[in-house]
């Protein structure tokens, strides 16, 4: 089988199904993959990919069965000899072939005097045309059973269910077929016709006999039926239909469910009394609806949860629509404005913030001394000395400057690029002072802003892949906090051990020599006085 051999077949019509033409397609691409057999063979991978897009362009190929002409009238005789078995011989025009219909005469009327029920083949009948069946007689629930199944296409809308949204797309690869999805073949069979009585025995409902239930779904069939059709259309098997118009809000649609959640606010008595049908005559000047839209709304006879694009969402009092006496909008931002609490871009206090601040004091303090020891040295080597001649050393402890007080009308961090840049950069120099550069040039604390930033977006991006993993996942591999943090620092290369290792050494450690550093230095300089 190849693609020209299907070609052929396409253009002489002989296909009769779409199983035929599904199966042809997919034996070419399973040739394919037995013949090549090697994994990394280019013709391979395309068949791979082909079969692939078959499998989504199949359920689009409509289901249609080419049948003969022959095997429709056969299928037409054997129905019309089951009528008459079921109905004990009477005839009527209803039960007609549909061959009929098209300008040829019923192949199985017979003559005036001729009895119905003993038919035989005429002798001019082609050879290919079965002779009547002879079947069984069955319960007479199944008559009226297919009679249902029969009926025209225009009345299935009026026997929609309660719900109004039975009627079905029409069945294809995907859709299962169900009751309405029987053919006229499965009703001849007494095993089918059994299993049919059986589910529709079981679908019937329990309040068929309740009178305001019939009341309502006589008084609802109308529009049920027409909401029932409109949403069919909508679809085209099991997709879309881009054809049709997208579902649009309307103003008197709006206006209504409006109107409704203002009675029911006010008085819900009254809300009640109007589903039960006593609704009063609504006030046109106040909802701006015109006598055609309120006439149209009077003759709705469905709930409004048939109608949802009709509902409004409830919205936040802080985006609500307020006019004052001259018309204009009075803004309801000042009512929800909040300072924006204080600390939020300074360290926290901790017990390792204390420690590097305090290594940072004591580096000052050791600095002033080793001014001072210099400025003895320098004074013992020249004879004479200026007033100016050496430069004071007096640093100014390190104080973070927080922002200033910020009203902000909604929750969570301020959204402040160069702010946030700012606190982070302040943060990355104090690290390196307390590392030891007292120094730095602009252009290199940019630089190690930059990688330290793309450090932590990493960082902050694989935490939140774990803390937000969805729960199928979640369920075979579900990690606490802990472990998230764990994980999270293992893919970016950190580990427990070296940020204890860094708090040990180059802090406490740090702290204790700075100590003895300073100690000592102040001995040097009362030796050198």
């Amino acid at each position: 089988m190849d693609i020209g051999t299907m070609i052929k077949k396409l253009k002489s019509f002989s296909y009769r199904s779409k199983k035929e033409f599904v199966g042809d397609l997919n034996l070419i691409w399973a040739n394919c993959l037995t013949y090549n057999a090697d994994p990394a063979h280019p013709l391979r991978k395309k068949a791979l990919y082909m079969r692939k897009e078959t499998d989504k362009l199949v359920p689009l190929i409509p289901d249609i069965v080419v049948r003969d002409r022959a095997e429709v009238e056969a299928e037409e005789r054997r129905l019309q000899n089951l009528d008459v078995d079921l109905e004990g011989g009477e005839d009527s025009d209803d039960d007609q072939p549909i061959m009929a219909s098209r300008g040829r005469k019923a192949p199985g009327k017979s003559k005036k005097g001729q009895s119905n029920t003993t038919r035989q083949t005429t002798p001019g009948a082609p050879e290919g045309t079965p002779a009547a069946e002879s079947k069984p007689a069955i319960h007479a629930s199944a008559s009226s059973l297919r009679n249902e199944f029969l009926r025209a296409d225009s009345d299935a809308p009026a026997e929609a269910s309660s719900n109004g949204f039975s009627t079905p797309p029409p069945p294809g690869t995907v859709t299962p077929l169900g009751m309405n999805g029987l053919s006229q073949a499965d009703l001849l069979e007494v095993d089918g016709v059994g299993n049919s009585i059986a589910i529709s025995s079981q679908i019937e409902d329990l309040d068929e006999d309740d009178a305001e239930y019939k009341t309502w779904k006589q008084v609802t069939k109308k529009d049920r039926a027409m909401a029932a059709a409109e949403r069919n259309r909508l679809f085209r098997g099991d997709h879309l239909n881009p054809d049709e118009p997208a579902l649009l809000r309307t103003k008197a649609g709006m206006r209504r469910w409006l109107r409704q959640q203002k009675q029911i606010m006010i008085d819900p008595t009254s809300a009640q009394s109007k589903l039960d049908g006593d609704e009063p005559e609504p006030d046109t000047s106040t909802t701006g609806e015109t006598l055609a839209e309120i006439q149209k709304d009077q003759d709705r006879t469905l709930p409004d949860y048939y109608d949802v694009l009709a509902a409004i969402p409830d919205l936040n009092d802080q985006l609500r629509w307020t006019e004052d006496s001259e018309g204009k909008v009075i803004p309801q931002v000042e009512d929800y404005l909040r300072v924006f609490p204080k600390e939020q871009f300074t360290s926290t206090e901790s017990g390792l913030t204390k420690r590097m601040e305090a290594n940072m004091r004591q580096m000052q303090e050791t600095r002033k001394v080793c001014a001072k020891i210099g400025i003895v040295k320098q004074m013992q080597i020249q004879a004479q000395t200026y007033q100016n001649q050496f430069q004071k050393y007096d640093p100014q402890p390190f104080v973070e400057q927080d922002i200033g007080a910020v009203a902000v009308s909604e929750d969570g961090p301020i959204m402040s690029p160069w702010v946030c840049r700012a606190a982070f950069q302040r943060a990355v120099g104090k690290i390196f002072y307390h590392a030891g550069f007292e120094d730095f040039q602009p252009s290199a604390l940019d630089a190690v802003t930059d990688i330290a930033s793309d450090f932590f977006q990493k960082l902050i991006r694989t935490f939140t892949l774990y803390n937000e993993a969805p729960k199928t996942e979640l369920d075979a591999h579900s990690f606490g906090a802990e472990e998230q943090v764990l994980h999270c620092l293992h893919k970016n290369g950190l580990d427990l051990e070296s940020l204890e290792t860094y708090v040990k050494d180059d802090v406490e450690r740090l702290g204790s020599k700075l100590g003895v550093v300073h100690e000592r230095m102040k001995a040097h300089l009362a030796d050198l006085l």
